[in-house]
């Protein structure tokens, strides 16, 4: 695929406020920033791995416990 063309399926109603100028005007900021670009999205994934591993150790203790609470309940018989 060419840049500008639109891939087939691809449903604009979805975006509908994107022009093709926006498109390639994001694609220039890149070119000319590419190094802060990169550096951000980088610092972004860190971020977004290092919450989610926080996130999902929490996750992992609330589901210990429930499962602990629950299976507790169903052996007293009031599950």
């Amino acid at each position: 695929m060419r840049l500008g063309e639109v891939h087939a399926g691809t449903d604009r109603s979805r975006v509908p406020c994107l022009t093709l100028a926006d498109v390639y005007g994001v694609f220039h900021y890149y070119r000319m920033h590419r190094r802060a670009a990169d550096a951000y999205l980088k610092m972004q994934d860190w971020l977004d791995k290092t919450l989610r591993g926080d996130l999902g150790a929490e996750h992992r203790k609330f589901l210990t416990s429930l499962r602990r609470r629950m299976e507790a309940r169903w052996l007293t018989g009031n599950g």
